[in-house]
């Protein structure tokens, strides 16, 4: 049997199992030779599984590379968020007023966890009253930033959810900011590696 190209993970399986099985029969039951039909065949059939086996792997390192960034994204993420509410402990929160800012990084945060988001939980987070925050969400929606989506297992409750626009330019974002923690680690590591040299050379 030529196992075709284009068949996915169970043919792999059933290939594999018809092996096996072969490989479990009697050594009397094979012939002394294989004929030049069946090899033309088995050498199709282990060309096709080294192909499958490297698609395999391929898409499990893809996968975990996004899962990879996905984790960078949302602990730069993160940081920025918490730097926003540490100010609003610090200063008058009329001092900054930047809703709109505040409902995208909450859903980016929470896109990158998988966690929806509601209407009532951007009301929350905005720093603003209910009614300005509805009227923010309408500015993102009409910028093509966020929709509304209904909740499928109730009707009542409406989700925001960010738009593919959105979570490009808001994963660029992040990137720029974990590019910018990496600069800042490495420099913090060359000063306390200048002062290790200073103080080692002086003894």
């Amino acid at each position: 049997m030529v196992v075709n190209a284009g068949h996915g993970r169970s043919e792999l399986c059933h290939f594999m199992g018809e092996v096996m099985e072969s490989r479990s029969q009697p050594l009397d039951s094979e012939p002394l030779f294989w004929s030049p039909a069946k090899i033309s065949s088995f050498l199709l059939n282990l060309g096709w599984l080294a192909e499958k086996l490297n698609q395999l792997i391929g898409s499990e390192t893809a996968k975990v590379a996004v899962q990879r960034n996905a984790r960078s994204r949302l602990q730069s993420i993160s940081a920025v968020i918490e730097a926003r509410r540490a100010r609003a402990r610090v200063f008058p929160s009329d001092l900054f007023h930047d809703p709109a800012w505040n409902i995208l990084l909450e859903l980016y945060a929470s896109h990158l966890q998988e966690r929806p988001v509601s209407v009532s939980d951007a009301c929350l987070f905005s720093g603003t009253s209910s009614t300005s925050t509805l009227r923010w969400i309408t500015v993102l929606i009409d910028r093509g930033y966020v929709y509304r989506q209904p909740d499928a297992r109730d009707g009542r409750r409406i989700h925001i959810v960010l738009t593919e626009t959105a979570i490009e330019a808001l994963d660029l974002y992040a990137d720029y900011c974990a590019e910018g923690r990496l600069k800042e680690s490495i420099a913090s590591i060359s000063s306390i590696t200048s002062l290790i040299r200073a103080a080692t050379s002086n003894n």
